[in-house]
């Protein structure tokens, strides 16, 4: 089960709200506090809220994590939105299509950056002292000199 802390703006202070469940596994009781979750949601945020990470979107029970290699679009895995297997599917809703999207997204950015960082420290010839501090953990305590 994975749970992330949300803020909710209340008189214009930032106030912690309970954590939001966002994943749900298929079975009657946790498709029931889902579909409590969804409506949780709209109440907090409003039809028309953006998603971002402290928005999270409650995932459809049975659905995989986001970027696990599931289809956008109907949450399933071994196809993508724009295939022949998706049509046949029911899709996700709406929300929880632009919040896997923007999953995916962070994660690709991430990635990017840390290939171009590492690609620049190579460059410049400092990749050493950058793999030590920073981009990679290491079982080697000490630092190279």
């Amino acid at each position: 089960m994975l749970v992330i802390p949300t803020i909710s703006l209340q008189n214009q202070e930032r106030t912690p709200t309970p954590p939001l469940t966002i994943l749900f596994d298929a079975s009657p009781s946790r498709i029931r506090q889902y579909e409590e979750a969804v409506n949780r949601w709209f109440k907090t945020y409003g039809i028309d809220a953006t998603l971002n990470a402290s928005r999270p979107f409650p995932l459809t029970p049975g659905s995989p994590s986001p970027r696990s290699s599931e289809c956008r679009r109907c949450g399933h895995k071994g196809h993508y939105k724009d295939s022949a297997e998706c049509l046949h599917n029911n899709p996700l809703p709406e929300k929880e299509q632009q919040y896997r999207r923007i999953v995916g997204t962070s994660i690709l950015n991430a990635v990017r950056n840390v290939k171009t960082t590492t690609a620049f420290h190579i460059k410049c010839g400092t990749f050493d002292e950058f793999d030590c501090n920073y981009a990679f953990a290491s079982n080697n305590i000490n630092p190279p000199i």
